[in-house]
């Protein structure tokens, strides 16, 4: 059933309901009390890139390392450029 948006929460035109602001959720079935957490979970979430060698030079303390036969960039300081080979 699809309701009009009063702009006070209610549904979609694709039937999913949306908060008061008009935003629809975040995360799916398991969604709960903490969707910032999710958010910052997928935030972190790493490169998959062809070549890392523009990469490397993107921060001083980038370090290229291999495990399980992949080449990863990781970085301890700022864990947002991390990024994998492949």
């Amino acid at each position: 059933m699809v309701r009009p948006n009063s702009g006070k929460g209610g549904f979609g035109p694709s039937g999913i309901e949306i908060d008061d602001v008009g935003h629809y959720p975040v995360g799916g079935a398991s969604q709960g009390a903490d969707a910032v957490e999710g958010m910052s979970a997928r935030m972190d979430q790493m490169k998959i890139k062809n070549s890392l060698r523009a990469l490397m030079t993107r921060d001083r303390n980038n370090r290229m390392v291999r495990r399980k036969g992949r080449i990863y960039i990781i970085n301890k300081k700022n864990p947002r450029y991390k990024a994998r080979q492949g």
